[in-house]
């Protein structure tokens, strides 16, 4: 199971205008693992997700086996995944307000909100340590 390590120090959760890397150096959770997966900061720097990071940048993360569950190619063009926007909608969604894409769904604290994703991250074998 791969490691996927999150500092709450700068970990960027609980606002909708969220991105990978923020200039403040916050990234959520999908940022820390485009960084523990080798993907440089100045690609992801105010980028909203992976997906427009491979649009915007070229970067060509299907070598990167762990990246790989939160792209949809199967259209068009490429897109986030189910699971890429339930990850970004955990991260995001201030406590206590309802979940758009998992209705009834309430996150009501930042220790629920960690189980959340450590569970969603579990289901493609990336366990969630979170530290400070």
């Amino acid at each position: 199971m791969k490691k996927l390590i999150i500092d709450r120090q700068t970990w960027l959760r609980g606002d909708k205008t969220s991105c990978l890397l923020n200039n403040n150096k916050h990234r959520c959770c999908l940022g820390f693992l485009a960084q523990q997966c080798g993907i440089k900061d100045k690609y992801i720097q105010n980028i909203g997700s992976l997906c427009e990071v491979i649009e915007e940048e070229k970067i060509n993360i299907f070598n990167i086996i762990d990246l790989q569950f939160l792209i949809d190619m199967s259209g068009k063009g490429t897109y986030n995944s189910t699971d890429a926007y339930h990850l970004m909608e955990i991260n995001d969604i201030p406590i206590n307000v309802e979940m758009e894409l998992q209705p009834g769904i309430v996150i009501r604290s930042e220790l629920e909100r960690e189980e959340f994703l450590k569970r969603k991250f579990a289901e493609y074998n990336i366990d969630v340590e979170f530290i400070n």
